[in-house]
């Protein structure tokens, strides 16, 4: 039902730009995407690749409204990042950090969104946008249980100390957020109709991850990412 909802509120906003298009022309296009997340999402994901495909029309000399449907998933765990801190009071309260190899997590994502862009610079050989858009975001965050036994080197010879046991429960959380990215777009016409686009965007999902304190995982707040884009662009 919100996913209904969500199609017939694109469809609205779409229709909604075409009565003021002014002698505007037809877009659809598809492009590959590089998601380098940063902030807490950074601290638990590495980047990954995603893509889109987008239809939209052009409604004057300097707008255009373009509908966009996206996926991306993260699984590439930051593994700097994933450690238990443990102290031990046998050991002066020496503090290790012992990593987390049988840690599993992915995040995926599928959305639909409007973007309007407006046209700063038009050269002969490129044309330069800035671009808006907003959405909402089906996401699945999915952490696999963990069940393990954690040793240090007490003194250095190899001798294993045992100095906690972890016994956590799988998480699995599910949504549809809102959302927006703002960025700027660079299009260079291949001939008349085809276009070769390069794109940099900021871009918040307004979710959360809880945390998990039995493995050091801070909560996530916003998923935040900067998204770079390449891709064709045809005008009709």
């Amino acid at each position: 039902m919100k996913l209904k909802s969500i199609t017939i509120s694109l469809f609205v906003l779409l229709s909604f730009a075409k009565i003021f298009a002014q002698e505007g022309s037809f877009i659809i296009g598809a492009d590959g995407a590089y998601y380098l997340p940063f902030g807490g999402l950074g601290d638990r994901f590495n980047g990954t690749i995603g893509g889109s495909f987008f239809l939209g029309e052009q409604v004057s000399n300097d707008w255009t409204w373009i509908g966009k449907i996206e996926y991306l998933k993260y699984s590439d765990l930051n593994k700097d990042a994933m450690f238990k801190s443990v102290t031990v009071p046998e050991l002066n309260n020496e503090v290790f950090e012992i990593p987390l190899p049988k840690l599993k997590m992915s995040l995926e994502v599928f959305s639909l969104s409007a973007e309007a862009e407006y046209k700063l610079f038009d050269l002969d050989f490129m044309q330069t946008y800035v671009n808006l858009g907003f959405g909402f975001y089906k996401w699945a965050f999915s952490r696999g249980e963990y069940y393990d036994s954690l040793f240090v080197d007490s003194l250095g010879t190899g001798k294993m100390m045992k100095v906690d046991e972890l016994k956590v429960i799988a998480l699995n959380l599910k949504d549809i957020s809102g959302g927006f990215n703002f960025g700027f777009d660079l299009d260079f016409p291949i001939t008349k109709n085809i276009l070769f686009t390069l794109a940099t965007n900021y871009k918040m999902i307004i979710a959360s991850i809880w945390a998990t304190l039995a493995l050091d995982l801070e909560e996530v707040s916003g998923f935040q990412m900067i998204e770079f884009r390449s891709g064709i662009k045809l005008r009709l």
